[in-house]
């Protein structure tokens, strides 16, 4: 498969007032991201997935590492630079009320979108426009609608759209279907497959919903407090290695209620969830530390079928 995103040695970092030393958001990321795939993207919240994707995408500035899109390094390229290479990048944001500015309509949504990344419209930009919409399961009528006479649903094919207007071939799907009711969320989830299909596209799908991940992507990250813990295509309770990974599938909800029981707890609670100085990441809430836990921090190793593991266990 060709090669589409290399990470290499990723480090983000934010200044924290009163600290001399920097927060870091993201810890020695290194994947790569071949051309057709879904890879999902999992952890609790705020271990660092969504600023993952942006870094992937230069919305956020790459505080050490090295990053490579087409096997062009990418890393730090000023934003004229940028604007060729962010026209086949794209993002579909979490909220997708909030990414909208609710003065525009659809048409000035996408508009800027075709503006700014200098889109071919072959002199009809509202066709384009149109011809997207269409593709997300709207119509040309929705072009002069603004945020607030849509529904939930259809703002989020309205950000699809957005993405898609550039023509992309990788796009990150933040949340894509968090805030929709189980219905709703289905039909974009299909959708989001049929347009992967029809566009040959690449996803980087991140999400909290486990049944999601499985229905839409080939490959799952699985990351905690901005590292990556496990890589696996067999994203289920009987095949992943990592503790981390077994507790994230334990604690998820079934989509059946009447089949579900009560949520097993494999790590500890932690009211600190600042990552350690040394050794693994897990180190104070997994069961099974050792003495070598706490001082040597395990490397992802091969488990054999495209499956790595970070756990001097495994």
């Amino acid at each position: 498969m060709e090669k589409l995103i290399e990470v290499k040695n990723l480090y983000k970092t934010y200044e924290k007032a009163g600290r001399k030393e920097p927060h870091y958001v993201l810890r020695d990321i290194s994947l790569d991201i071949y051309r057709g795939e879904s890879i999902g993207l999992v952890g609790e919240s705020g271990c660092g997935k969504t600023t993952l994707g942006k870094c992937l995408l230069q919305l956020e500035p790459i505080s050490k590492g090295k990053l490579w899109f087409h096997g062009e390094n990418i890393t730090g390229l000023p934003y004229r630079r940028m604007i060729p290479i962010r026209r086949k990048m794209q993002m579909v944001f979490q909220n997708s009320y909030d990414s909208f500015d609710p003065y525009y309509d659809v048409r000035q949504v996408l508009m800027e979108s075709v503006e700014n990344c200098h889109v071919d419209t072959g002199g009809d930009p509202d066709a384009l426009m149109t011809e997207i919409l269409e593709q997300v399961g709207l119509g040309g009528d929705y072009l002069m609608r603004y945020p607030t006479e849509l529904s939930g649903g259809q703002c989020q094919r309205v950000g699809i759209a957005r993405a898609l207007v550039t023509k992309p071939e990788f796009v990150v799907c933040d949340e894509a279907v968090s805030s929709l009711d189980y219905a709703i969320r289905d039909r974009i989830l299909d959708l989001l497959r049929s347009l992967k299909e029809e566009y040959s596209l690449t996803y980087l799908f991140i999400s909290h919903d486990m049944s999601a991940v499985r229905r839409v992507c080939d490959r799952v990250i699985v990351m905690y407090l901005g590292e990556i813990v496990e890589m696996t295509e067999s994203f289920d309770k009987e095949r992943v290695k990592h503790p981390y990974t077994k507790a994230l599938l334990a604690a998820a909800l079934g989509t059946d209620p009447r089949k579900r029981s009560e949520a097993t707890v494999l790590i500890k609670k932690e009211e600190d969830f600042a990552a350690p100085e040394q050794g693994c990441v897990l180190q104070n809430r997994c069961p099974h530390a050792t003495e070598r836990c706490f001082r040597e921090k395990p490397e992802l190793k091969d488990c054999g079928e495209n499956h790595l593991a970070a756990c001097h266990l495994v």
